[in-house]
């Protein structure tokens, strides 16, 4: 088995990096697509509860229902941020990615000018223009 370089070890890891963004990116993703239906499912509820214009309410079921619309208007608000939050990580994980990327392209070329280097120098060996040393 061929040893490997440091250049190929490094893509290695910032393949591994790029992979646990990536999970972390659909994980993020799959979230978010939940908060979607839950904020639909929310506001519809919302319209649900509403006062209908014409009826007569007593005191308390006003109350309840006022109370009820209330905790569903914090819920949605909570879920808006928790979107808005979500947003941020995917976006901030888009740009790591992007990162490794360009990382990676750098260390691969980094390693293609390393092997050519390596085989001038072989090359100049074959051809014998450098001495080797008698003992």
């Amino acid at each position: 088995m061929k040893k490997k370089n440091k250049y190929e070890l490094l893509i290695l890891l910032k393949d591994l990096k790029k992979n646990k963004f990536s999970n972390n990116l659909s994980t993020l993703h799959s979230e978010k697509n939940k908060l979607d239906r839950i904020n639909t499912e929310l506001n519809d509820m919302m319209n649900s509860s509403s006062f209908k214009e014409g009826e007569t309410f007593s005191g308390a079921s006003m109350q309840l229902t006022s109370k009820f619309r209330k905790n569903l208007h914090d819920k949605i608000i909570v879920s808006k941020n928790r979107k808005h939050h979500l947003k941020k990580e995917i976006k901030t994980n888009l740009i790591e990615i992007g990162k490794i990327n360009k990382q990676k392209e750098k260390i691969a070329e980094k390693n293609k000018e390393i092997a050519a280097i390596k085989e001038n120098l072989e090359e100049l060996r074959s051809e014998n223009y450098f001495k080797s040393k008698n003992l």
